[in-house]
């Protein structure tokens, strides 16, 4: 069953005085666009990584907060998917695993020349150690967000998801969008970036929270 979704809007603001206009001999503007563009991205995928707490498929949730994830568990969530787990709804491939950066870094880690023994294929451990991320395995592609917020309970629990794309809506109803408003008597423009959108869980059995520690990796 599909849910609805509720559009919203994001504000990002730069003050720039005219001063700062006059005497910086970098583009100070085409600079300010970037970072008010970084901000709203992040913003929209915080907020998408946050709906992996509410994905309900295969079962519930994999994995506790006090340890680290491991590649089991990751294809844990993904045959649970595909065979219904405990719920019988079975999902279609192909799948998405997006990842807390610390839960990725346990999982190359275990798969790279600095872990002490691991099973992996050499195809597997190419990817790993060459460019430390996984464009796929199988058919379950893998992603890493730093958008992903960790708790500070024991272990720093952090929440990933393994999902159909189906799982998940994304509603841009309008792109960023520039608009600058100068303001005479304070000698200054302001720079502001908005975007209206709407993220939700679309097809709540379509997903399965990964649980894990999130503590900060020591080597």
């Amino acid at each position: 069953t599909a849910s609805s979704l509720t559009i919203k809007e994001a504000i990002a603001q730069f003050l720039v005085t005219d001063r700062r206009f006059e005497s910086d001999p970098d583009d100070v503007r085409n600079a300010a666009a970037v970072e008010l563009g970084n901000a709203l991205s992040t913003k929209i995928d915080t907020d998408m990584t946050a709906l992996f707490a509410s994905f309900t498929g295969g079962g519930g949730t994999i994995g506790v907060g006090t340890t680290a994830l491991t590649w089991g568990q990751l294809f844990a969530a993904r045959s649970r998917l595909a065979a219904g787990g405990t719920t019988g709804n079975t999902v279609p491939g192909p799948y998405v695993a997006v990842l807390h950066e610390y839960h990725w870094f346990n999982l190359a880690k275990s798969a790279s020349v600095a872990g002490a023994q691991t099973n992996a294929s050499a195809a597997l451990l190419d990817d790993v150690n060459r460019g430390y991320y996984v464009a796929s395995v199988g058919d379950m592609d893998i992603f890493v967000s730093n958008n992903i917020s960790a708790g500070t309970a024991t272990g720093n629990p952090a929440v990933s998801g393994v999902f159909n794309r189906q799982a998940i809506a994304l509603d841009m109803r309008r792109a960023p969008r520039l608009e600058p408003d100068r303001d005479a008597s304070a000698r200054a423009t302001e720079l502001n970036m908005t975007v209206k959108y709407a993220a939700g869980v679309w097809r709540p059995t379509f997903g399965i929270p990964v649980l894990a520690s999130a503590s900060l990796p020591t080597g």
